[in-house]
This record gives C-alpha cells, structure tokens and sequence, in this order.
C-alpha cells in the first residue's frame, strides 16, 4: 500500500501539447486560458481581470519561437508557464516534426524534475512544522521524538541538497531557459532559501541545547567538586595516622571503611541533586552587592525543593493533539472508550 499525503491544493500539475491548423489566429484570451488550464469561454474575452493580465505575455510567454507578426518566418511555437500548468502550442503542418518527440522526451522530463524539486521542499518544510509542533519542552519522550524526526529531516534535506538540487539541468538554452522559467514561476527558489532556514534555525537550537547540558554538566562537577573538598580535608586528616588501625581485625577494618563510604557516596548523590540550588547560593555569596540576609535565605533555598509546575496540555492550532502526521509514520493508539 502506497501512503501519501497532501501537501499543496488539489490541483496536479499537467502538461497539455497543443497543435493548431494555424495557431495565430488564437486571440489573447485563448492563450489565457489555455496557460492558466481557466474554464473555457468566448475568445473575444479574458478569463480574468484585464490589469491581472498586464504582464502576461511578458511573464507567462516563452517566444522565443513566435512571431505574431510573421506568420510566414515560421516562428509558430509558443510556450506558456502558469504555475501547476505548462502548455506547448505549435503549427500542425509544421515543417518540424520533431516538437511532439521533444515535448515528450524532454519537456516532461523536466516538469518532472522542476515538480519534484517543489513537492521535496514542501515535504521537507512541512516535517520540519510537524517537529516543532509536536515538542513538548517539559516531556522527555517529546523532547527525544523531536530530536530524532529533525535528525532525520536534516539528513533527507542534506541528501536532497547535494543530489538533487540543482540550477541547471542542460546546456542547451531552450532547455535551461523552459527550466528556469518553470523554476521560477513555481517559486522552487525562495521556497528553497525558507527551508534551508528553517534547517539552520533548528540546527542552532539543537546546538544551543547541547551547549547548554554541557554547561549544566560542567556546573554540576563543579559543585560536587567544590563539596568533595570538604571531604578530601576530612580523609586526609583522618589520614594522618592520629588513629591507628592497623592492628584491627578484617571486619572492623571494613565496617571503618562502609561508615565511611555511604555517608560520602549519599551526600555526592544528594549534592548532584541539589546542584543547581548550591550554584545559586554560590552565586549569591560572590556577590558584593546582596546583603548577608539575602545571601543567607540563598543558602535556605537548597533545602527547599522548587513548587511544582502544573503540566497541562499545550494547545496548537486545531486543538490539543496535532492531526497532521509525518509521512511514513504510524499514529499512536490511545487507550480508551471511544464514543461514536
């Protein structure tokens, strides 16, 4: 079974080849609506509004083999580019006849290509949306599914940048002009540049999120370094041989040294937990412009756990849960009664 989903309107791209007995006898009305795919309507008339269709032979029409004014030049072929819809006009007597052969060989060939480059980027774009909309900064399961679905979006936008994206397609200017026209007019390059900043923003994030546990980390030695201090003061007096053991049975010798030996590796593992709460009374006492009051309730704030948060659901846009999916990915199943 072939999964997909939609990314863009309802509207499939199509390629139309179009041959008249004589072509110049369309009027402009007719070029409208055959480059815009519009309903069909008298050709004395415009599909849309005249200051809508200013700029339509300059934008829309590719004449590099028309020419209105000479029909007898032989200059009877007009390409139109009109976003989702591409259409070839030719001359049916044309003492060419290689124009069908072309337009199947190797126009399609590149409204496929200039097709993909848009719905990748759309793909790309929408995995992206779906990964920041379904983080939860609070959940660890959240937080971790993030990480992996951007990891994998970039990964596929990597590939996709040094494979697949490219400018040119041919050395042959009918071709790289016809690719360059459709390109544009379906925006695959300012869609491109939004991507790769949305790939550069998370990036940054997921950097600035790995520097800020680095820190964290590096806080937290810190203050069990600063804390264990204390007690390599405490060994290394009792070190001193004021007391002498030596002498004592194995038993006793070991109870010494477990009497020892949990109190330490409790207070490492409550200082690791507490650590954030020492940082701050560290803080606070290094500071010459807190007063001894304020630095002494620093000190009453690491035995005192901070208030819990109330964890609520995050609503987005649509509702609480997210409907859309990434493609390929299977949705969760939620226990419990359904109602119909």
């Amino acid at each position: 079974m072939i999964q997909y989903y939609q990314i863009e309107n309802k509207r499939i791209p199509i390629m139309s080849y179009l041959s008249f007995d004589d072509p110049h006898r369309l009027t402009r009305g007719d070029f409208a609506r055959i480059g815009f795919a519009a309903k069909w309507g008298p050709s004395d008339t415009l599909p849309f509004a005249a200051g809508f269709l200013a700029d339509f032979e300059e934008k829309h029409c590719y004449d590099r083999y028309w020419d209105p004014h000479g029909p007898a030049s032989l200059m009877n072929t007009r390409y139109l580019f009109c976003g989702v819809a591409f259409a070839m006009i030719a001359k049916h007597e044309d003492a060419r006849t290689d124009l069908v052969a072309s337009f199947r060989h190797q126009f399609f060939q590149i409204g496929l290509i200039a097709n993909f480059h848009k719905g990748a980027l759309l793909n790309l774009s929408n995995r992206f949306s779906i990964a920041v909309e379904r983080l939860r900064v609070g959940d660890y399961e959240s937080v971790r599914d993030f990480k992996r679905n951007v990891r994998e979006a970039l990964e596929l936008f990597l590939r996709f940048n040094h494979r697949y994206w490219f400018h040119e397609i041919s050395n042959q200017v009918l071709a790289a002009d016809l690719y360059g026209r459709w390109t544009h007019q379906l925006g695959s390059d300012s869609l491109y540049s939004e991507v790769r900043e949305e790939a550069q923003d998370i990036n940054q994030y997921l950097d600035a999120e790995r520097t800020r546990k680095a820190s964290d980390n590096a806080m937290r030695l810190t203050v069990v370094s600063a804390c264990g201090m204390v007690g390599t003061v405490v060994t290394g007096f009792l070190g001193m041989n004021l007391f002498s053991h030596a002498d004592l049975p194995s038993w006793n010798k070991f109870w010494i040294f477990m009497l020892i030996f949990v109190p330490t590796m409790i207070l490492g593992l409550y200082t690791v937990v507490v650590s954030k709460r020492i940082a701050t009374f560290f803080e606070a006492l290094s500071s010459e412009r807190l007063s001894w009051r304020e630095q002494f309730m620093a000190f009453r704030q690491i035995f005192r756990p901070p208030p819990a948060k109330r964890r609520g659901r995050k609503r987005v846009a649509g509702g609480d849960e997210p409907t859309r999916r990434n493609a390929g990915q299977v949705p969760r199943k939620v226990a419990g009664n359904s109602r119909p």
